[in-house]
C-alpha cells in the first residue's frame, strides 16, 4: 500500500467514525433557541422533515456529546484550513494554464500538437481539480447562499 493509499483509507475511517457520531447524535439541523440552548429535530414525528418539532440537544447524552467533541473549534478550524488549501490549489492551477495560453498564443500563435496537448492536460487536471471543489462545497449545501447549479 502506497503512502496515498494508506492516507486515503486513513481519510475514510475519520469519515466513517464522524459519520457514526453524527448519526448516533440528535438530528438536524441544530438551531440555537432564545435561552441560547441548542436544538434539534426528533425525525420521523411528521411525513415533512421540516415539520418535525425541535426538541433540546442534551450535551449530557451521549451520542450529542461524542458528536459535539469530534467537532470542536479546534477540528473546524483545522478541516477548513485544509480545505481553503484545496481550493487555493484549483485556483493556481487555473491561473497558471490561463497565463499560459496567453504567453504561447501573445508570443508566437503556435497551436502546434504539442501545446495543444499541454493545454488538454491542464484543462484535464483543472477539471479534476475543479471536481474536487465541488464536491468540498457539497458538503455545505444546506448552508444559506448554496446554489444547486455548483453540485459536482
Amino acid at each position: 500500500m502506497s503512502d496515498v493509499d494508506a492516507m486515503v483509507a486513513w481519510l475514510r475511517s475519520v469519515w466513517d467514525a464522524d459519520e457514526q457520531a453524527a448519526r448516533a447524535a440528535t438530528d438536524g439541523p441544530w438551531e440555537i433557541d432564545e435561552d441560547g440552548g441548542i436544538q434539534g429535530r426528533r425525525p420521523g414525528m411528521s411525513p415533512d422533515p421540516e415539520m418535525d418539532p425541535m426538541v433540546d440537544v442534551d450535551d449530557r447524552e451521549s451520542g450529542d456529546r461524542t458528536h459535539m467533541a469530534r467537532h470542536d473549534p479546534r477540528d473546524t478550524l483545522t478541516r477548513i484550513q485544509a480545505e481553503r488549501r484545496i481550493v487555493d490549489q484549483y485556483e493556481q492551477a487555473r491561473k497558471a494554464a490561463s497565463d499560459e495560453r496567453l504567453k504561447y498564443r501573445g508570443s508566437s500563435g503556435d497551436t502546434s500538437s504539442v501545446l495543444l496537448t499541454m493545454m488538454h492536460e491542464h484543462d484535464s487536471i483543472i477539471s479534476t481539480l475543479e471536481q474536487a471543489v465541488r464536491a468540498l462545497a457539497s458538503g455545505y449545501r444546506h448552508r444559506a447562499g448554496w446554489q444547486q447549479g455548483w453540485a459536482p
